[in-house]
């Protein structure tokens, strides 16, 4: 790699640059050539940043963690629980288990709690065709839309406009979802697999809802952490949103987070 003495080099790194075991070949090349000559690589997640110190731990000094950060929701504060709305958001492949929360979402209908269901995005032709059959087959008849592909702004817009309840994400592989940090801003309570960075979007010691899943849950685990949601008291359900909020606030706000990051970067060429 070409050195200049007078230029800093740094890297940002995101799941599909660290974890090289989600690759089919099972490697990344030229990792060692990258990290010798770079000053700092920098992950999205805490997650992925321990995972490189542990699997290049010559380079530990110069691997570190700068959150990226999503812009203040309109209409914040909107969630409801009377709604009993479960959102996704998701390109809608395999890796993001769609059918797995189908299922939780119909073991709680089988229960007798009301759930509706909203999934924003779409994904390949074949995979959305056996999700969108398999939720007819699971839940019961208009209680689930997918609401198709929509541009950013249109999804940060559906939010604004929609008091769903609940956001959920029970993917086996994650980096930090941006879907979930605009679901933070928007003040949603969150329930997620615990995998790649989605431990770092819950703080349940700060008032958050406990949503933190198993890395592989079962549907029976989901449809008890909805239930669980779905039983709280109106106070107990004000409180996690507004702990979601507090919680975008500190960690995923864009402005806070972009201007510590312009400071980290003159702090390297003081």
């Amino acid at each position: 790699m070409l050195k200049l003495s007078h230029v800093v080099v740094l890297s940002r790194a995101h799941r599909y640059d660290i974890y090289s075991e989600r690759k089919a070949t099972k490697y990344l090349p030229q990792r060692e050539l990258l990290f010798s000559g770079m000053a700092r690589v920098l992950t999205a997640s805490v997650d992925g940043r321990d995972y490189l110190r542990r699997k290049y731990p010559e380079y530990a000094s110069k691997i570190d963690v700068r959150h990226l950060g999503v812009e203040a929701a309109e209409n914040a504060g909107n969630p409801s629980k009377e709604e009993h709305h479960v959102v996704t958001c998701s390109y809608l492949v395999p890796v993001k288990r769609i059918p797995l929360l189908i299922d939780g979402l119909g073991e709680l209908q089988r229960r007798g709690m009301p759930v509706r269901w909203t999934h924003l995005g779409l994904g390949d032709t074949e995979h959305v065709t056996e999700v969108q059959s398999y939720a007819e087959r699971v839940l019961a008849p208009g209680s689930f839309e997918f609401a198709g592909h929509l541009t950013n702004d249109e999804v940060r817009g559906w939010h604004a406009n929609h008091a769903a309840t609940v956001f959920v994400n029970v993917s086996e592989s994650e980096g930090v979802p941006v879907s979930i940090m605009e679901a933070l801003a928007q003040g949603l309570p969150i329930i997620a697999s615990d995998v790649g960075g989605n431990a770092e979007l819950i703080d349940s010691e700060a008032g958050m809802f406990d949503g933190l899943l198993p890395p592989d849950p079962t549907a029976a685990e989901i449809a008890d952490r909805i239930e669980q949601l779905w039983n709280a008291n109106e106070k107990s359900y004000e409180g996690f949103v507004q702990a979601s909020l507090d919680h975008w606030n500190r960690e995923w706000s864009s402005a806070k987070n972009y201007s510590d990051f312009s400071e980290y970067l003159l702090s390297l060429v003081a």
